[in-house]
C-alpha cells in the first residue's frame, strides 16, 4: 500500500519531469554549441535573417571573405545597397532572391559579383533556403579564383584555337589511345587529309608513310621520342619525308610533346623548299669550289701552251712551205688551239670568262649564231621569238655567242633524228623572291629560252648537268665542258642559267642576262697580220720558257726586250731604263710581289708608263682592277704572234 502510495505522488512525479526537462535542456543547449561551432568554423560564410529583414547571425568565413559585420549591414536592405552597388545589377539579385524565397528552394546555387567592404569585388556562390516562417539561412563560397581559373583555361583553349587555325604549321592533337582530337587547317592543307580520313594514329601512319620498311623505321622513332619525352622532358624532333594525297613527297620537321593529361601534341613544319634550297645552295657552293680548281688547273696549262705556242710559232715563221716539217708544225699549231679553247672553256666555267664586255643587242647575236648552226643541221628546225624591242645588254660577245652554241650543240645532241629548236627573247623584271637563291640583284634583264624537242632529261642529271666533265655521252664523243663553261659566263655576267626538262618531253633553257641602259655597240673586225716595231720592252714573268719564247718573238719583231723574273727585279731594272723602256708585259700571277704591286710601285715610278697585263687566266676581277687603274691592255696566254703585235701597237701607238 505504501510503494502504490509513493507512485502516485505527484511531487515525486514532477521532481522526475523537471529532471527529464533538465537533461534536454542540457542537451539542446550542447548541440546549440555544437552547431555554433560548426558554423562559426564552417568553411562557408553563413548569414541568418530574422523578423522584419534583419541580419541575426554573420559567422567569421563570412566576414573575412565579404569584409561586413552584422553592424556593417545591419538589414537586408543595407546589404543589398552595399554588396551590389550598381542599381541594375542589385535589382536583379534581388528579384532571384525573392523568387527563391517564394519557391521555397533549398541549396539552389546562384553565382553573384559581390562589392566587398574594401572595395573590391568578389565572384560568390549563395545558396539560400528557407528555415521557417520567420528566419532564413545564406551560405556563400569564394569562387573568384576558380572562375578566374576557369576564364583563363577557357582563354587558353580560345587562343590555342585561334593560334593553332592561324598557324602556319600542321597540328595534330592525339588522345593516349592514338585517336586524334584535332587536326588543324594547316595539317589537312599540306597532307591533303581530314580528321575524318584519319581516324587513329595507324591510320596516320599507313596513309603518309606507305612504304612499310620506312613505316616501321618512323614508328620506331615515334616510340623512342614518346619514351624520352616521359623520362627527361625533351620534346622530340625528326625530319621525315611523308606522301600527301595526290601522291606528292613532301618533307617535314615533326616535333612531338606529351600534355600532362596523357594527350599528343605533334606539329609538322613543310620544310620541302627549305631543302630544297639547301640543295642548291650546297651545288652552288660545290660549283664554285670546282671552278677555283678549274680555274688554277687551266691558268698552269696554259701557261705551257705558251711556251708550245710560241715555238711553234717562230718555227712555222722559219720553215717554208714546201719543207716536210711545215705541215706537222701547223697540225702542232692546231692542237694548241684546241687545248686554248678546253681552258677557255674551264675558265670560262670558274670566272665567267668576260674578256671585253660593251653593250650588244642579245637578237643580233641569237640571228648570226643560230644562222651558221642551221648550216650544220638541216634535219633541224629553227624557231625564233624575238622581241622586237629588246634590251641591250653588257657582255663579253664572244663568250655570250659560246653559250648559246653551247645550247644548241646540247640540243643538236638530244634531238639525234632531227626536231626543232626554238629561240625566244624577252624584256623581264625579275624580284627579290625570284633572285634569291640565285644570288643576282633583282631588277631587268633580258632572258633567252633555248628549247629542244629532244629525249628530255632525268632528275638526276639535272642535278649534275653543269658541273665540269660531267657528260651522259659515251667516252671519247664529249668532253662534258659545254654547259659547264655556259653555266660560268653566264654567272660571270651576273646573271642567271637553269634548265626544265622532263624525260620525253624536250628541254629548255632559260638565261636571265642584267639589262643596261647603254646603247647596244655593233661588232667591228680587227685588222689582222704581224705589226712590227722598234722600242725596248720590258717583259716580266716568272717561267723562263714563257720569257725565253717570248724574247725571240718579241726580237723577230723587231723590238729590243729586257727580262725580269719577278716584280722587284722589274721595277730595278725600270729605274735604270727609264728614259728607254717604251712597254711593259706584266705577268699578273708571280710568287711574291703580284701583277697589281709590281703595276702599282711602276706608276710610282713613272705614272705614264705604258703596260700590257698577261695572264693564264681570263680577264677576271683582278685584271678589271688592275686596268680602272690606268694599265692600257690585256692579252691571254697563250697568245698568238699576231694578237701580240697587235696589242703591242695599239698600246704604243696610242697618243
Amino acid at each position: 500500500m505504501a510503494r502504490e502510495k509513493e507512485k502516485d505522488d505527484p511531487s515525486q512525479e514532477l521532481a522526475a519531469l523537471k529532471k527529464r526537462v533538465a537533461e534536454l535542456e542540457k542537451t539542446l543547449q550542447n548541440e546549440r554549441e555544437t552547431f555554433g561551432t560548426i558554423i562559426q568554423k564552417s568553411p562557408y560564410g553563413v548569414l541568418l535573417l530574422g523578423e522584419r529583414g534583419k541580419f541575426i547571425y554573420a559567422n567569421p568565413e563570412f566576414v573575412r571573405v565579404t569584409g561586413y559585420a552584422l553592424e556593417d549591414i545591419p538589414t537586408g536592405k543595407e546589404w543589398f545597397r552595399k554588396a551590389f552597388p550598381d542599381g541594375e545589377y542589385r535589382k536583379k539579385v534581388i528579384e532571384t532572391w525573392k523568387a527563391d524565397m517564394a519557391a521555397n528552394v533549398r541549396g539552389s546555387a546562384r553565382v553573384f559579383h559581390v562589392t566587398c567592404r574594401d572595395g573590391n569585388a568578389k565572384i560568390l556562390e549563395f545558396r539560400a533556403a528557407r528555415i521557417d516562417e520567420r528566419r532564413a539561412m545564406v551560405m556563400l563560397t569564394d569562387i573568384t579564383d576558380r572562375k578566374r581559373i576557369e576564364h583563363a583555361l577557357i582563354e587558353s583553349e580560345e587562343r590555342f584555337r585561334i593560334l593553332s587555325d592561324n598557324s602556319p604549321v600542321g597540328i595534330a592533337l592525339a588522345r593516349p589511345d592514338g585517336t586524334f582530337e584535332y587536326l588543324n587547317p594547316r595539317f589537312t592543307e599540306i597532307f591533303g587529309y581530314s580528321i575524318d580520313d584519319l581516324p587513329d594514329s595507324e591510320a596516320f601512319l599507313k596513309r603518309l608513310f606507305p612504304n612499310p620498311s620506312y613505316r616501321d623505321l618512323v614508328r620506331y622513332f615515334y616510340r623512342e621520342d614518346l619514351e624520352n619525352f616521359t623520362q627527361h622532358g625533351k620534346a622530340g624532333e625528326r625530319v621525315v619525308t611523308v606522301r600527301a594525297r595526290g601522291g606528292a613527297d613532301r618533307i617535314m620537321h615533326s616535333r612531338m610533346v606529351v600534355l600532362g593529361n596523357g594527350k599528343q601534341l605533334m606539329t609538322y613544319e613543310d620544310i620541302t623548299d627549305l631543302k630544297k634550297m639547301e640543295a642548291e645552295l650546297f651545288h652552288a657552293q660545290n660549283m664554285e669550289a670546282v671552278a677555283t680548281l678549274a680555274g688554277g688547273i687551266a691558268h698552269a696549262f696554259n701557261n705551257i701552251l705558251m711556251g708550245i705556242q710560241g715555238y711553234t710559232a717562230l718555227m712555222i715563221s722559219e720553215t717554208k712551205a714546201d719543207h716536210p716539217a711545215y705541215g706537222r708544225l701547223k697540225r702542232i699549231e692546231q692542237q694548241v688551239k684546241s687545248g686554248s679553247d678546253l681552258t677557255n672553256q674551264l675558265l670560262a666555267f670558274s670566272s665567267g670568262g668576260r674578256y671585253e664586255v660593251k653593250p650588244c643587242n642579245l637578237n643580233d647575236i641569237i640571228e648570226k649564231t643560230s644562222n651558221a648552226f642551221g648550216q650544220t643541221r638541216k634535219d633541224i628546225t629553227i624557231r625564233k621569238s624575238l622581241e622586237h624591242d629588246i634590251w641591250a645588254v653588257e657582255i663579253d660577245q664572244v663568250q655570250v655567242e659560246q653559250v648559246l652554241v653551247n645550247l644548241y650543240v646540247n640540243a643538236q645532241q638530244a634531238m639525234p633524228d632531227g626536231g626543232e629548236l626554238t629561240l625566244k627573247t624577252r624584256n623581264v623584271t625579275l624580284d627579290e623572291a625570284y633572285v634569291r637563291n640565285y644570288r643576282v640583284r633583282p631588277g631587268d634583264y633580258v632572258m633567252v629560252s633555248v628549247t629542244d624537242t629532244g629525249m628530255g632529261i632525268d632528275e638526276r642529271t639535272k642535278e649534275r648537268i653543269f658541273e665540269p666533265f660531267f657528260t651522259t655521252r659515251e667516252m671519247g664523243r664529249g668532253r662534258g665542258l659545254g654547259l659547264a663553261s655556259a653555266y660560268g659566263i653566264i654567272r660571270g655576267h651576273q646573271g642567271i642559267i637553269n634548265i626544265y626538262s622532263e624525260e620525253g618531253q624536250g628541254t629548255t633553257f632559260n638565261l636571265f642576262l642584267p639589262a643596261t641602259d647603254k646603247a647596244a655597240v655593233k661588232e667591228t673586225v680587227p685588222p689582222r697580220g704581224l705589226l712590227e716595231g722598234s722600242e725596248t720592252i720590258l717583259f716580266v714573268d716568272d717561267e723562263d720558257v714563257i720569257i725565253d719564247v717570248n724574247r725571240e718573238i718579241l726580237e723577230s719583231l723587231g723590238y729590243k726586250v729586257v727580262a725580269a723574273k719577278s716584280g722587284q727585279e722589274a721595277i730595278e731594272i725600270y729605274r735604270k731604263l727609264r728614259g728607254k723602256i717604251g712597254l711593259v708585259i706584266l705577268d699578273m700571277i708571280m710568287p711574291g710581289m703580284d701583277g697589281e704591286a709590281t703595276y702599282d710601285s711602276l706608276r710610282k715610278v713613272d705614272d705614264d708608263v705604258r703596260v700590257i697585263l698577261s695572264s693564264g687566266y681570263s680577264k677576271n676581277e683582278q685584271a678589271k682592277a688592275i686596268l680602272e687603274k690606268g694599265c692600257q691592255a690585256f692579252i691571254q696566254k697563250p697568245f698568238s704572234i699576231s694578237d701580240l703585235s697587235m696589242t703591242i701597237r695599239q698600246v704604243l701607238d696610242k697618243k
